[in-house]
């Protein structure tokens, strides 16, 4: 007959206080297994944004200002009309109920074959797209649209105008103005080879500057940066007697070229054989470029070129050594480099690697151009199959998320990311060689990234789990799992789980906690029965002092949980500690 069965609410009490303890045990009885940190994710193998007709591909990304995205990407689902589409999702994972299902149109004009979208953030919620457009029987123009937080299009139907001139513009690049408008740069062929020109339009998609675009400089591959007062700093690849070097210019908020520049931009490495670079801010008025150099084969697209970094002051004086700072003399792929600011004035950078296969590597440079890292950067993921185009973002504390897609799965591709500290380690919280976010049937490609603005990031991709002529927009976030130090000096007392906030949360909610020494932790969310909702760290030890972990508000199926009551349950070693959180919807 058995033992009576306790009463119900003892049942709960005891699943709700000693579920903990039972897991601790099992794991313990595995104990040859390694356990990691779960990486808080919306939804396995990730979130449809698009899943219409045809294919969609050529995802861009940019933070809606609130925890999510907004993603725009190229659009096949009209035939032959290759059209511009926009989705956002919220920082709930939840697509956003206010916008079309399957992407609000940004345009679909008859007989364009619209490419090369590129976003940039409004600073309202909503964003702004550019992309080139083969209306011209060959000849690319470059357009923009505008979309706001509710999913609506600004400006012209279809687009307006950004520059219509003879021959092709070709590869908009755009960033925000900081008023609501877009500073948008090309490559331009009007006079027959090409140049870098750019236009800045404002909040209501009016052109600011002449018409059909500001000459920069002779040069192409051209990539941008706002220089935080309505203007920008442009790097591209410019040809001279020599060969091609890499050059920058600041363009200022009136259109003109700033005159403490030199003519024809400052030259940040004048060796043959460079391509385009990477920009971003040194948060001094400056940018650092970064690129991949061919000085030791003539061409960056020859042999296995190194990877340079060089930065510039707000006045256009070079600041690191001549024609740059070394940060990798390892052969890496050419055209796969991606860089992002360290919030301290240097940057972090990654590429696509070959010295021992075809691997994800990064290394960071401080504003004194001095290399961080171990020499020839650290190795990020190095699994079978090979790894390419990595995408990178700053995870708020000095280190950056990294994604990347992969082929260590049956040789089909998929896509990963990983965490790297601070210091040049990679977070022991994570898988080793990188945490899984889109592993579907059929390739994976083309990841994305942005900054969700609490040490995580969002991934969106082409997905091709329906096809490869077929293939639809997904998006993921992974979460920034992290760890502070801890001053010289500064005492910890004792174990200590801080109130999760905010509280109540209507999408996502921090729980903090201090460590004494390095413990084994358990950080689990259950609901009002007891019942297991997310399990957060299962069992890896962590080390002494601060640590955060946010929970998305999503199960451990990837579903959002209910609204109501729940138990973040934080175990330590031995001791345990309950903080109950609110979820409203």
């Amino acid at each position: 007959m058995g033992l009576p069965k306790p009463p119900k609410e003892v049942q709960m009490f005891l699943r709700r206080e000693h579920l903990a303890a039972l897991v601790v045990a099992v794991s313990l009885a595995a104990s040859t297994q390694l356990a990691y940190a779960q990486v808080d994710m919306w939804q396995l193998n990730g979130v449809p944004l698009c899943a219409a007709v045809a294919s969609q591909g050529q995802p861009r990304i940019v933070t809606d200002g609130a925890g999510g995205a907004i993603v725009t990407w190229q659009d096949h689902r009209n035939g032959t009309d290759i059209g511009t589409y926009a989705q956002h999702v919220l920082a709930s994972g939840a697509v956003d109920p206010a916008w079309p299902a399957d992407g609000a149109a940004l345009s679909t004009a008859a007989g364009g074959y619209q490419s090369v979208q590129n976003i940039a953030t409004d600073g309202a919620g909503g964003a702004i797209v550019t992309w080139e457009d083969d209306f011209s029987l060959g000849e690319y123009n470059v357009y923009a649209q505008r979309v706001n937080a509710a999913g609506v299009v600004q400006w012209t139907p279809d687009g307006v105008a950004i520059c219509t001139a003879v021959g092709s513009q070709v590869g908009p690049t755009i960033v925000t103005d900081g008023a609501g408008g877009a500073i948008i740069t090309w490559d331009d062929n009007r006079s027959g080879a090409y140049a870098t020109y750019a236009q800045r339009v404002n909040a209501a998609g009016v052109a600011q500057w002449t018409p059909d675009g500001v000459a920069i400089s002779t040069g192409q591959g051209s990539r941008s940066m706002t220089d935080g007062a309505g203007g920008a700093i442009v790097t591209y690849a410019k040809t001279s007697s020599s060969g091609t070097g890499v050059y920058a210019q600041h363009v200022l908020a009136s259109g003109a070229m700033d005159p403490a520049w030199p003519a024809g931009g400052r030259g940040l490495c004048t060796v043959p054989g460079q391509g385009g670079g990477s920009i971003v801010t040194d948060a001094a008025g400056g940018a650092i470029v970064a690129w991949q150099d061919g000085r030791n084969f003539g061409h960056p697209n020859f042999g296995d070129p190194d990877t340079y970094a060089q930065r510039v002051n707000a006045a256009g004086v070079v600041q690191w050594n001549a024609d740059g700072v070394l940060l990798s003399a390892a052969p890496s792929y050419p055209g796969q480099l991606s860089v992002v600011p360290d919030g301290a004035g240097g940057a972090i950078v990654s590429w696509t690697d070959e010295r021992s296969g075809i691997d994800i590597y990064a290394q960071r440079v401080n504003a004194a151009g001095v290399v961080q890292w171990t020499p020839d950067g650290v190795a990020v993921c190095t699994a079978v199959g090979g790894q390419g185009f990595p995408e990178i973002s700053p995870d708020g504390a000095g280190g950056a998320i990294i994604t990347w897609d992969d082929r260590r799965l049956s040789g089909n591709y998929d896509i990963y990311a990983h965490h790297v500290l601070a210091s040049g380690a990679v977070d022991p919280a994570w898988p080793i060689d990188g945490h899984a976010l889109g592993t579907g049937v059929g390739d994976q490609r083309e990841p994305e990234i942005v900054a969700d603005g609490a040490r995580g990031a969002i991934v969106t991709w082409q997905d091709g789990r329906n096809g490869s002529v077929n293939t639809d927009i997904y998006a993921q976030r992974v979460s920034g799992y992290s760890i502070s130090a801890v001053a010289t000096g500064e005492p910890m007392y004792s174990f200590a789980v801080r109130a999760p906030h905010p509280n109540p949360a209507n999408s996502q909610a921090t729980i903090s906690f201090d460590l004494a020494s390095p413990q084994p932790v358990s950080v689990r969310v259950y609901d009002v029965t007891g019942r297991l909702v997310r399990t957060l760290v299962a069992g890896g030890e962590l080390p002494a002092g601060s640590h955060s972990l946010m929970w998305s508000g999503a199960s451990d199926s990837g579903t959002l949980a209910h609204a109501g009551i729940y138990f973040i349950r934080v175990s330590a070693g031995s001791a345990a500690q309950t903080r109950r959180v609110a979820i409203i919807r």
